[in-house]
């Protein structure tokens, strides 16, 4: 009688408190990743020259000076959004990851117990033929 018990006390704590617990820990990797590539902010700043280089013209009237600062100063901002378009391409590629990942564990997790008797099943069968 208790093994009866266990097994469906198994199964609700199966269908119930881990795919809670799964679901919280799924935000928390899509969390963490949004973070820890900074998306956000990478977008807010995408046309920014890299590192916030860049050259300041002084003179306005010295052509050569005023053209280099803008030829520095561009070249920078088309380095910068080079960069933050790799790292942005980069952190969405691993939030689809974790999203591919994350429905293949959640989609293995729910067939686990079926699985696991459909084994157990034909296991028996091919034992006692």
């Amino acid at each position: 009688m208790t093994e009866i018990k266990l097994f469906f006390n198994y199964l609700s704590w199966h269908y119930t408190l881990a795919v809670r617990d799964i679901i919280f820990i799924w935000r928390d990797f899509f969390w963490f990743l949004w973070n820890y590539f900074s998306i956000r902010q990478l977008i807010k700043t995408f046309f920014v020259p890299w590192k916030r280089l860049g050259e300041d013209a002084v003179n306005f009237f010295d052509f050569f000076n005023f053209f280099s600062a803008i030829v520095v100063t561009l070249i920078m901002r088309i380095f910068g959004i080079l960069v933050r378009s790799a790292v942005i391409a980069v952190g969405l590629l691993s939030l689809v990851l974790s999203l591919l990942f994350g429905v293949l564990f959640f989609s293995i997790w729910i067939f686990a117990p079926l699985i696991i008797l459909i084994s157990f099943m034909v296991s028996l069968r091919l034992f006692l033929m």
